[in-house]
C-alpha cells in the first residue's frame, strides 16, 4: 500500500494537486517533481486539495513554504485547502498558518486564486 498518493486536474485556470495520506521526507519526492512538471509549463495558480492528507513533517512544510515563495516571486499564487482540523493544527502549532492562504473547499480556493485581488480565504475552523 502506498503512504502518499497524488492527483493533478485543471480547474478554471487553476491547477488543483490533491494529496492523500502521508506527505514527508519519503514521499515529498514525488509531489516535488509535480509541482515541478507544473511550474514549467507555466502554470503560476496552485490549489493543494489536502482533504486527503493524514500527515505531515517539516520538511512538507519547508517544500510548501518553498513552493509558495516561488510562485509568488512569479506573481503567483498557493492555496491549500480542505484541511483536516488535524493537520491544520500542524501549521497553527509551527506558526506556518500565518504565511498561507487557506480555503475551506476547493471551490472557494480556486475562486480566491483565480479573482485578481482577492481577500484572503477563511482560516479551517480550529
Amino acid at each position: 500500500m502506498e503512504r502518499m498518493t497524488f492527483t493533478a486536474e485543471c480547474e478554471n485556470g487553476v491547477f488543483v494537486l490533491s494529496v492523500s495520506g502521508e506527505l514527508d521526507i519519503y514521499t515529498l519526492p514525488k509531489v516535488k517533481q509535480a509541482a515541478e512538471m507544473i511550474i514549467e509549463r507555466g502554470v503560476r495558480s496552485i490549489v493543494l486539495n489536502l482533504s486527503g492528507l493524514v500527515h505531515l513533517d517539516s520538511t512538507a512544510i519547508g517544500f510548501l513554504v518553498q513552493l509558495d515563495r516561488r510562485l509568488k516571486a512569479d506573481k503567483g499564487v498557493l492555496c491549500l485547502s480542505c484541511l483536516s482540523p488535524e493537520v491544520f493544527e500542524i501549521f497553527r502549532v509551527t506558526r506556518s498558518d500565518r504565511l498561507f492562504k487557506f480555503g475551506t473547499t476547493v471551490a472557494e480556493a480556486v475562486a480566491s486564486v483565480s479573482a485578481p485581488g482577492a481577500e484572503k480565504p477563511s482560516v479551517p475552523a480550529r
